[in-house]
């Protein structure tokens, strides 16, 4: 028996069994004194931190966006900190661009309100997902994030700028390949693909859907 070579079938097995445990750990995202704190990332990769918020404390209600592509230390994790603190009513969500990975958080004692993602709504063509059509939200953050590929963000308004059919119809139209990147300058995929995941935030009432795309 060649032990040498048994030996190094079982350590290329042993590498492939941490790495394959490491993808399969929950992200975790925590909000706590200002910052916002990522862990179990893929080490040395990028993070991309998404969020959408209300602020009312000037007294006049407001929206408040965040998105950061951020690169993760050797241990997986980060620490972002805005300039302004995020409001109280915030969501916020964080993807490993390498895996696809996500975790969605809050304040302390926020509770996020998370939805079913309406699927119905996705344009599925041959060649891919171009976008949703029909989407009851009068106001929409939209995040997709391609795995190993980069992420891309739209917002849009009823009836209004980003809504693809500018009809005031009480119903959203989005257009995928209009979204903009977040980080590097790389135009957005004119259709999704298998894995590609998609983060929607009601900007209005503050609630959120996510799927990843089955094509």
């Amino acid at each position: 028996m060649n032990f040498g070579r048994a030996a190094c079938v079982l350590a290329a097995g042993l590498l492939f069994s941490v790495a394959a445990s490491a993808a399969d750990v929950p992200l975790q995202l925590t909000i706590r004194d200002g910052a916002v704190a990522v862990s179990n990332a893929t080490p040395g990769g990028n993070v991309v931190l998404f969020a959408s918020g209300l602020d009312g404390s000037f007294g006049v209600l407001s929206q408040r966006r965040l998105a950061q592509n951020l690169p993760a230390d050797a241990a997986g994790s980060l620490v972002y900190k805005p300039k302004r603190p995020l409001p109280y009513r915030t969501i916020c969500v964080a993807v490993d661009v390498e895996t696809g990975r996500m975790a969605l958080g809050g304040a302390a004692d926020y509770e996020i309100q998370v939805r079913p993602f309406p699927v119905e709504t996705l344009k599925h063509e041959s060649d891919g997902v171009s976008g949703l059509a029909g989407a009851e939200i009068p106001r929409a953050d939209l995040l997709v994030v391609r795995p190993k590929g980069g992420a891309w963000r739209l917002a849009a308004s009823e009836g209004d700028s980003g809504d693809d059919d500018r009809q005031h119809d009480g119903k959203l139209a989005l257009d995928f390949s209009t979204a903009v990147s977040i980080g590097a300058e790389v135009p957005a995929p004119k259709r999704l693909k298998n894995k590609d995941v998609v983060v929607l935030i009601d900007s209005a009432r503050l609630e959120v859907f996510t799927t990843e795309i089955v094509q």
